[in-house]
């Protein structure tokens, strides 16, 4: 007999776990225990403002993630030249995960401008950017998109299980993240695997939604399909799990940047003047448009005064040359 199984992004896995771990949701989980012994507010009550409390954390650990995933991309850029960035999109596309050749900063500032010392420099003549560190930054550190989140969400998993009850058997390497999830899905009897392509057309997978995942199954010690799938809906309940959360660290952030052409700084500076030209035009063509729009108002408004007046003349005095024989 086949087991039961909950199929869950594994970005929505981390993050629900991370929100778990949280001070605020710890903090709402003692209120809900001290209330049992007596409060003014009925458990169901506390318990929905669990629900909704667990959402907007873990949504918006999802925005944090997204946020962190779009600058470490952009510095990951600024270690290449135009150029360079033009070649690399032309032969690998538009995603810098996918630039095979890519495993460091190129060496054409140093030697076609040697008055600038790296693509940094360039970062940094602009006071509103944040300072990049130059030196520390590694192409090849990471595989993909999954393992440097994967990596990030261990770090914060890390400062955050400090007050955990659970703290120590959460690992310190940057699959700590992974520890953190194994401990809140052992408090439902149940644990995680990475997903293979023979559970994809299982009848049983309650959920999914075409990212890479993994599966929520029971632990062995549960038995029988009733039950482990009463657990799997108490833990999808429970984590909020349900919820079609927008996975955004895990999707291009870089590949929906325009494409940069091959363009020396000459031919750049003419393309910022000639965008700044067409926007002139069209600034102008607003305010013509805008200036016969009231000119017609000023010129309708007396045409249709005097038509109302000759029409009461008309119809009181009745001249000879109106009336109807």
């Amino acid at each position: 007999m086949d087991t039961p199984v909950l199929e869950i992004p594994r970005s929505t896995l981390m993050h629900v776990s991370l929100a778990c771990s949280s001070g605020e949701l710890r903090t709402m989980e003692s209120i809900i225990n001290f209330s049992r012994s007596g409060c003014s507010l009925p458990v169901e009550l506390l318990l929905l403002i669990r629900a909704h409390l667990l959402i907007e954390l873990t949504d918006h650990l999802i925005v944090r993630s997204s946020s962190a995933l779009q600058r470490y991309e952009t510095s990951l850029r600024y270690l290449l030249c135009p150029e360079c960035i033009a070649y690399n999109q032309d032969v690998f596309g538009n995603d810098v995960w996918g630039w095979e050749q890519f495993s460091g900063a190129c060496a054409c500032f140093n030697t076609r401008y040697r008055s600038i010392s790296s693509p940094i420099a360039i970062r940094r003549m602009n006071s509103s950017s944040p300072t990049l560190s130059f030196h520390t930054l590694n192409p090849k550190k990471f595989t993909n998109r999954h393992h440097w989140l994967e990596f990030y969400l261990s770090m914060k998993a890390l400062r955050l299980i400090q007050n955990c009850p659970y703290r120590e058997s959460v690992g310190g390497d940057s699959k700590a993240i992974w520890d953190l999830v194994s401990r809140v899905l052992e408090g439902y009897g149940c644990q995680s695997i990475r997903a293979r392509r023979s559970y994809a057309g299982r009848d049983l997978a309650l959920s999914s939604r075409g990212l890479e995942s993994c599966l929520i199954v029971p632990q062995e010690r549960l038995l029988g399909v009733t039950e482990d799938c009463t657990t799997l809906q108490r833990v999808e309940r429970d984590l909020a799990l349900s919820v079609e959360y927008d996975s955004r660290p895990t999707r291009g952030l870089t590949s929906k940047l325009p494409r940069i052409e091959r363009l020396s700084f000459g031919r750049g500076i003419s393309d910022r003047r000639s965008s700044v030209i067409s926007k002139s035009k069209f600034a102008l063509s607003k305010v013509a448009c805008s200036l016969q729009t009231v000119f017609l108002t000023a010129l309708s408004i007396p045409l249709s005064i005097v038509t109302l007046f000759l029409t009461i003349v008309c119809f009181y005095y009745r001249p000879w040359a109106f009336r109807i024989l």
